[in-house]
């Protein structure tokens, strides 16, 4: 009898447990916020050590297009002078964190230099030296799939259309490209560093 009324009682625990398990879509507002780290994190974590297959490929192709989309959330941050300056800054570190390499030349306005860094811009978007209002970055395709390019390293090209509107109000849309790059980077996971695979932002022109 006394197993019995053990066995129920592990039994009530186990649901009563499960029912405390909220989901994070259950959560509040403060709760649910994921960023983009985070969601790189777990798919390039899962991709630790196993080679790459076109499934996983094509996995890293859309991180690379949320990234480029990323780039336009963060540029529309940089432009607004209302945000706190602390949050600019955080954004701006946050969006050259997408490129492969911050002095990588590339182009968001046609009227811009050929040679512009995204440090360049993204700085000059900083200060208010660059008058946008509104950026938007839409119907983004594969046009190159990711392949390989040597040791541990992927290269591909997405397009995609790049909407400026100016400060006066004018409007201006151009087919762009951006090169994307997945390599082998090394990250902190708690107290251990580990290489994993990470897909980066190159030129965009």
């Amino acid at each position: 009898m006394m197993n019995r009324f053990f066995d129920i009682l592990v039994i009530a625990c186990f649901f009563f447990c499960c029912g405390c398990a909220t989901s994070p879509r259950e959560k509040g507002a403060e709760d649910m916020i994921e960023t983009p780290v985070m969601q790189e994190s777990a798919l390039e974590a899962q991709f630790e050590s196993e080679p790459m297959n076109n499934e996983r490929l094509k996995a890293f192709e859309a991180r690379a297009q949320q990234k480029l989309q990323d780039l336009a959330d963060y540029v529309n941050m940089l432009k607004d002078p209302a945000l706190d300056s602390t949050f600019r800054q955080q954004a701006m570190r946050q969006a050259l964190a997408l490129f492969e390499d911050e002095n990588i030349v590339v182009s968001i306005d046609t009227s811009q230099k050929n040679n512009n860094t995204a440090n360049t811009i993204l700085q000059e978007l900083h200060d208010e030296q660059l008058q946008i209002s509104k950026y938007n970055i839409q119907d983004i395709q594969v046009v190159k799939p990711l392949q390989s390019a040597g040791k541990e390293r992927y290269e591909g090209v997405l397009s995609f259309e790049s909407s400026l509107t100016t400060s006066r109000g004018t409007s201006v849309v151009t087919t762009k490209e951006a090169a994307i790059v997945l390599k082998k980077v090394e990250k902190e996971f708690g107290d251990e560093r580990k290489l994993i695979w990470e897909v980066l932002l190159g030129k965009i022109q």
